[in-house]
Protein backbone atom coordinates (compact mmCIF):
# COMPACT_ATOMS: atom_id res chain seq x y z
CA UNK A 1 0.00 0.00 0.00
CA UNK A 2 2.75 2.47 0.44
CA UNK A 3 4.64 1.65 -2.70
CA UNK A 4 1.28 2.29 -4.10
CA UNK A 5 0.65 5.76 -2.52
CA UNK A 6 4.02 6.87 -3.38
CA UNK A 7 3.43 5.55 -7.00
CA UNK A 8 0.60 7.74 -6.94
CA UNK A 9 2.47 11.16 -5.88
CA UNK A 10 5.07 10.14 -8.59
CA UNK A 11 2.58 10.51 -11.47
CA UNK A 12 1.19 13.05 -10.25
CA UNK A 13 4.09 15.54 -10.06
CA UNK A 14 4.85 13.60 -13.27
CA UNK A 15 1.24 14.80 -14.77
CA UNK A 16 1.16 18.52 -13.86
CA UNK A 17 4.92 19.18 -14.45
CA UNK A 18 4.37 18.08 -18.55
CA UNK A 19 0.67 17.88 -19.14
CA UNK A 20 -0.78 20.67 -20.91
CA UNK A 21 -2.03 23.03 -17.84
CA UNK A 22 -5.45 24.42 -17.62
CA UNK A 23 -4.79 26.34 -14.41
CA UNK A 24 -3.04 25.70 -11.31
CA UNK A 25 -3.44 26.83 -7.42
CA UNK A 26 -1.46 26.64 -4.72
CA UNK A 27 -2.76 26.90 -1.47
CA UNK A 28 -2.34 27.28 2.02
CA UNK A 29 -4.66 25.24 4.93
CA UNK A 30 -5.52 25.40 8.61
CA UNK A 31 -8.09 22.90 10.24
CA UNK A 32 -8.99 21.98 13.44
CA UNK A 33 -9.06 18.02 13.91
CA UNK A 34 -10.08 15.59 16.19
CA UNK A 35 -8.97 11.90 16.32
CA UNK A 36 -11.20 8.59 16.16
CA UNK A 37 -10.46 6.32 19.19
CA UNK A 38 -12.11 2.96 20.50
CA UNK A 39 -12.48 1.65 23.49
CA UNK A 40 -13.07 -1.09 25.41
CA UNK A 41 -13.78 -0.58 28.67
CA UNK A 42 -15.79 -2.76 31.26
CA UNK A 43 -15.47 -0.90 33.72
CA UNK A 44 -17.05 2.18 32.44
CA UNK A 45 -14.74 4.56 33.63
CA UNK A 46 -12.81 5.53 30.47
CA UNK A 47 -14.95 7.79 27.73
CA UNK A 48 -14.28 10.05 24.66
CA UNK A 49 -11.26 11.86 25.26
CA UNK A 50 -10.69 15.41 23.75
CA UNK A 51 -8.07 15.00 21.71
CA UNK A 52 -8.45 17.80 19.60
CA UNK A 53 -5.16 19.03 17.64
CA UNK A 54 -4.65 21.48 14.63
CA UNK A 55 -3.13 20.32 11.32
CA UNK A 56 -1.44 22.60 8.98
CA UNK A 57 0.29 23.00 5.31
CA UNK A 58 0.49 23.73 1.92
CA UNK A 59 -1.12 22.26 -1.12
CA UNK A 60 -0.78 22.38 -4.75
CA UNK A 61 -3.88 21.79 -7.18
CA UNK A 62 -3.99 21.72 -10.58
CA UNK A 63 -6.67 21.64 -12.99
CA UNK A 64 -6.38 19.03 -15.78
CA UNK A 65 -10.22 20.40 -17.09
CA UNK A 66 -12.68 22.79 -16.44
CA UNK A 67 -14.12 20.77 -13.64
CA UNK A 68 -11.43 18.21 -12.97
CA UNK A 69 -8.95 18.38 -10.37
CA UNK A 70 -5.53 16.58 -8.84
CA UNK A 71 -4.43 17.86 -5.47
CA UNK A 72 -1.45 17.14 -3.47
CA UNK A 73 -0.30 18.40 -0.06
CA UNK A 74 2.22 18.60 2.74
CA UNK A 75 0.52 18.96 5.89
CA UNK A 76 1.49 18.47 9.73
CA UNK A 77 0.25 17.58 12.68
CA UNK A 78 0.50 17.52 16.44
CA UNK A 79 -1.85 15.05 17.40
CA UNK A 80 -2.80 14.04 21.40
CA UNK A 81 -2.73 10.18 22.51
CA UNK A 82 -3.87 9.59 25.92
CA UNK A 83 -6.85 8.35 27.61
CA UNK A 84 -10.03 10.35 30.19
CA UNK A 85 -11.57 9.32 32.75
CA UNK A 86 -15.23 10.04 33.57
CA UNK A 87 -14.94 11.93 36.58
CA UNK A 88 -11.42 13.78 35.24
CA UNK A 89 -11.85 16.67 33.58
CA UNK A 90 -8.73 16.56 30.82
CA UNK A 91 -6.63 13.88 29.33
CA UNK A 92 -3.70 11.68 30.41
CA UNK A 93 -1.40 11.48 27.98
CA UNK A 94 1.10 13.26 25.42
CA UNK A 95 1.64 14.97 22.00
CA UNK A 96 3.07 13.36 19.04
CA UNK A 97 4.16 14.72 16.05
CA UNK A 98 3.04 13.59 12.56
CA UNK A 99 3.57 14.84 8.41
CA UNK A 100 0.72 13.93 5.79
CA UNK A 101 1.24 13.49 2.36
CA UNK A 102 -2.56 13.36 0.55
CA UNK A 103 -2.97 12.92 -3.08
CA UNK A 104 -6.54 13.39 -3.77
CA UNK A 105 -9.00 13.78 -6.76
CA UNK A 106 -12.48 15.75 -7.21
CA UNK A 107 -14.52 17.88 -9.17
CA UNK A 108 -15.57 21.60 -9.09
CA UNK A 109 -19.38 22.14 -9.07
CA UNK A 110 -20.79 25.43 -10.23
CA UNK A 111 -23.34 26.74 -7.77
CA UNK A 112 -22.85 30.79 -8.48
CA UNK A 113 -21.02 30.93 -11.80
CA UNK A 114 -17.06 32.35 -10.99
CA UNK A 115 -17.98 32.56 -7.35
CA UNK A 116 -18.94 30.08 -5.12
CA UNK A 117 -18.71 25.91 -6.05
CA UNK A 118 -18.72 22.98 -4.10
CA UNK A 119 -15.99 20.45 -4.29
CA UNK A 120 -16.04 17.11 -3.24
CA UNK A 121 -13.03 14.73 -3.43
CA UNK A 122 -11.24 11.70 -2.41
CA UNK A 123 -7.65 10.04 -2.38
CA UNK A 124 -5.20 8.42 -0.88
CA UNK A 125 -2.34 9.25 1.81
CA UNK A 126 0.44 8.68 3.58
CA UNK A 127 1.29 9.55 7.54
CA UNK A 128 4.29 9.23 9.32
CA UNK A 129 3.94 9.79 12.77
CA UNK A 130 6.65 9.94 15.45
CA UNK A 131 7.02 7.68 17.87
CA UNK A 132 6.81 9.18 21.46
CA UNK A 133 9.42 8.41 23.69
CA UNK A 134 6.89 8.36 26.78
CA UNK A 135 6.47 4.91 27.86
CA UNK A 136 4.17 3.90 30.56
CA UNK A 137 2.23 6.42 32.65
CA UNK A 138 0.98 6.03 36.33
CA UNK A 139 -0.59 8.42 38.42
CA UNK A 140 -3.90 8.90 40.79
CA UNK A 141 -6.23 11.27 40.93
CA UNK A 142 -9.62 12.62 43.56
CA UNK A 143 -12.70 13.48 41.38
CA UNK A 144 -16.08 13.98 43.11
CA UNK A 145 -15.47 11.83 45.96
CA UNK A 146 -13.89 9.22 43.65
CA UNK A 147 -10.15 8.00 43.89
CA UNK A 148 -8.63 6.41 40.93
CA UNK A 149 -5.09 4.70 40.26
CA UNK A 150 -4.27 4.29 36.51
CA UNK A 151 -1.05 2.95 34.67
CA UNK A 152 -0.94 3.76 31.05
CA UNK A 153 1.02 1.77 28.64
CA UNK A 154 1.23 2.59 24.93
CA UNK A 155 2.12 0.71 21.82
CA UNK A 156 3.15 2.15 18.66
CA UNK A 157 2.11 -0.34 15.56
CA UNK A 158 4.10 1.87 13.21
CA UNK A 159 5.71 5.03 12.55
CA UNK A 160 4.16 5.85 8.81
CA UNK A 161 0.94 3.77 7.71
CA UNK A 162 -1.63 4.54 4.70
CA UNK A 163 -4.70 6.54 4.85
CA UNK A 164 -8.19 6.77 2.68
CA UNK A 165 -9.06 10.09 2.02
CA UNK A 166 -12.80 11.90 1.12
CA UNK A 167 -13.66 15.27 1.69
CA UNK A 168 -15.65 18.16 0.84
CA UNK A 169 -15.11 21.80 0.30
CA UNK A 170 -16.86 25.18 -0.44
CA UNK A 171 -14.85 27.43 -3.08
CA UNK A 172 -15.24 31.31 -2.18
CA UNK A 173 -13.47 33.26 -5.32
CA UNK A 174 -13.36 36.74 -3.73
CA UNK A 175 -10.58 38.10 -6.26
CA UNK A 176 -9.28 36.87 -9.74
CA UNK A 177 -6.65 34.84 -8.90
CA UNK A 178 -7.88 34.24 -5.18
CA UNK A 179 -10.04 31.60 -3.66
CA UNK A 180 -11.11 31.05 0.36
CA UNK A 181 -12.28 27.95 0.68
CA UNK A 182 -14.18 25.85 4.00
CA UNK A 183 -13.75 22.17 3.70
CA UNK A 184 -14.35 19.21 5.79
CA UNK A 185 -12.04 15.96 4.90
CA UNK A 186 -11.88 12.72 6.81
CA UNK A 187 -8.90 10.51 6.94
CA UNK A 188 -9.67 6.98 7.40
CA UNK A 189 -6.56 4.19 8.38
CA UNK A 190 -6.66 0.89 7.83
CA UNK A 191 -4.36 -1.01 10.68
CA UNK A 192 -4.09 -0.21 14.23
CA UNK A 193 -1.15 2.36 14.53
CA UNK A 194 -1.80 2.97 18.33
CA UNK A 195 -2.91 0.91 21.16
CA UNK A 196 -3.50 2.04 24.66
CA UNK A 197 -3.50 -0.53 27.77
CA UNK A 198 -4.80 0.63 30.69
CA UNK A 199 -4.99 -0.77 34.06
CA UNK A 200 -7.25 1.26 36.95
CA UNK A 201 -8.94 0.45 40.06
CA UNK A 202 -11.66 3.05 42.09
CA UNK A 203 -11.19 3.09 45.81
CA UNK A 204 -9.03 0.54 46.02
CA UNK A 205 -10.94 -2.05 44.02
CA UNK A 206 -9.98 -4.91 42.02
CA UNK A 207 -7.99 -4.04 38.62
CA UNK A 208 -9.97 -2.89 35.55
CA UNK A 209 -8.74 -3.75 32.12
CA UNK A 210 -9.11 -1.55 29.45
CA UNK A 211 -7.73 -0.70 25.77
CA UNK A 212 -7.97 2.41 23.58
CA UNK A 213 -6.99 1.47 19.94
CA UNK A 214 -6.29 4.22 17.35
CA UNK A 215 -6.23 3.63 13.49
CA UNK A 216 -4.73 7.13 12.32
CA UNK A 217 -8.51 7.98 11.61
CA UNK A 218 -9.31 11.77 12.04
CA UNK A 219 -11.87 14.39 11.11
CA UNK A 220 -10.39 17.03 10.05
CA UNK A 221 -12.33 21.01 9.36
CA UNK A 222 -10.71 23.98 8.60
CA UNK A 223 -10.50 27.17 5.88
CA UNK A 224 -7.49 27.60 2.99
CA UNK A 225 -6.28 30.20 0.91
CA UNK A 226 -5.46 29.38 -2.31
CA UNK A 227 -3.66 31.39 -5.31
CA UNK A 228 -3.50 30.36 -8.68
CA UNK A 229 -0.70 30.96 -10.20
Amino acid sequence: MKRFIAFCLVICFWQMAFAQAKSSFLGVEVAYSADIWKHEDPGGYIVKSPLNSAIWGLNFRHMFSKYFFVEIGLYARQRKIGIAFSNNTSFIGHNSGAVILPVRAGFTVPVIKQIISITPMAGLGLSMTSRDPAGRIDGAFDNENVNIEYSITPSYKGESHALVLAGLGIDFRVAKRAVITLNSHFYSGLTKVVVQRAIYNVDGGPDQYATSTNKGSFLATGIGFRYKL
